[in-house]
């Protein structure tokens, strides 16, 4: 069925990365689901940062997002055109927690 809706969409499901954001570690208010909620350019700045081990994974046109809600169901967030842009080169602030990113333990995209 998400399939079928990605083709009436143009876009090839080959295209697409399913990607589930679900962070134990995030502090009570600012898991993913809430950052959505409370801020969507937070969310989205969340997602732009991702892990390198996940860079392979995640080379691909489009990524189809999900979160965890409260009740633990998964809740549709959007589609996203995503372009790599390389490993973060400044420190970036972990939406999820107090830290900041050490530059080179991330890679960023758009």
């Amino acid at each position: 069925m998400f399939n079928e809706f990605l083709r009436q969409s143009g876009v090839d499901p080959v295209d697409v990365r399913l990607i589930r954001h679900q962070d134990p570690p995030a502090k009570k208010d600012r898991t993913p689901y809430k950052l959505l909620k409370q801020d969507p350019n937070k969310f989205e700045g969340y997602q732009s940062i991702q892990n390198p081990i996940k860079r392979k994974t995640l080379q691909t046109s489009y990524w189809a997002s999900f979160v965890c809600t409260p009740d633990k169901d998964v809740m549709f967030v959007g589609l996203y055109e995503a372009e790599y842009e390389g490993p973060n080169q400044e420190g970036t602030p972990c939406y999820f927690s107090d830290e900041v990113c050490r530059a080179d333990a991330i890679d960023s995209y758009t």
